[in-house]
């Protein structure tokens, strides 16, 4: 996937943050070293571990980053259960897809080169 689309295009990483430990602690540490204008990290759910707290603090330092805290995201039928990254061009929605944690690299690693 090429996320160097156009400058219109924005990037929202919705992180489910109560789901799978390892999963989530893999993206967290992961993002909490990425630096992008083109991405926007939301996050799920309430944080059940405590030990993220310094992670989620650099990523918002780093990312533009939103909360849903109430998982509203649910209501909209996303099939939201891994994280899932949506981008969008002009309001509509151009591609999304769940990543992998084994994906992280290639999929983010375009969205640094504008930064």
């Amino acid at each position: 996937m090429d996320l160097t689309l156009s400058e219109g295009v924005k990037h929202y990483y919705f992180i489910p943050i109560e789901s799978c430990e390892v999963c989530i602690n893999r993206n967290l540490q992961f993002l909490s070293q990425l630096k992008s204008k083109r991405l926007i990290v939301i996050f799920v759910g309430k944080n059940p571990n405590e030990s993220w707290k310094e992670m989620i603090a650099q990523i918002r330092k780093n990312l533009n980053t939103l909360n849903d805290p109430d998982k509203k995201v649910y209501r909209y039928e996303t099939g939201l259960s891994k994280p899932l990254l949506v981008s969008t061009e002009g309001g509509t929605c151009i591609s999304s897809r769940t990543v992998d944690e084994s994906e992280m690299v290639d999929v983010f690693y375009p969205l640094r080169l504008d930064d």
